[in-house]
């Protein structure tokens, strides 16, 4: 379960906007993401909620690659729960980022 602190998720965002050449205030940017989490934890269909046997993965400190290598070693860690073939099968779609996977 991958999260992030409000106020870490808004500065990314804010930043996402601003390279795009969009206009925003940070704090609008963070009403807006605190609304969307409301409305995600509380919708009648499919609610945001953790697995019971989730592992937290909080990204509030980390850079995408150090995120990226935190979850392979959980993964390798937990190899009876998420057998090779998952990694093998994420870094060949390209959903893991370059140099995290070696192949072992």
């Amino acid at each position: 379960y991958l999260d992030a602190d409000v106020d870490e998720r808004a500065r990314r965002r804010h930043r996402q906007l601003k390279a795009s050449g969009a206009r925003a205030r940070l704090g609008a940017v963070r009403e807006a993401m605190l609304k969307r989490d409301l409305n995600d934890l509380k919708r009648k269909i499919n609610p945001l909620s953790q697995a019971a046997d989730a592992v937290v993965v909080d990204s509030t400190h980390l850079t995408l690659r150090e995120v990226a290598d935190k979850i392979v070693r959980m993964v390798r860690a937990n190899k009876d729960r998420f057998p090779e073939a998952v990694i093998r099968g994420l870094a060949a779609k390209g959903q893991v980022p370059k140099g995290c996977y070696d192949g072992h």
